[in-house]
């Protein structure tokens, strides 16, 4: 898996999204394709260091 400073906005990820038992509404899950749409930002939480990196989930489904 890359790490979240490898990537770049506009670039297309597999991600895992979790499955069933978190979703609350109509979230997609499994491992979707996705869009990167921020560079990734580092945060310290709590004595940890994160990397956060936004993205969209792409999905073929129209809905109307």
């Amino acid at each position: 898996m890359n790490s979240a400073s490898s990537l770049s906005p506009g670039d297309v990820i597999i991600a895992d999204l979790g499955d069933s038992s978190s979703r609350i509404g109509h979230e997609q899950m499994g491992k979707r394709p996705c869009i990167v749409i921020s560079n990734p930002r580092k945060f310290k939480h709590k004595g940890e260091s994160l990397e956060i990196v936004i993205i969209i989930p792409v999905t073929s489904t129209r809905r109307t």
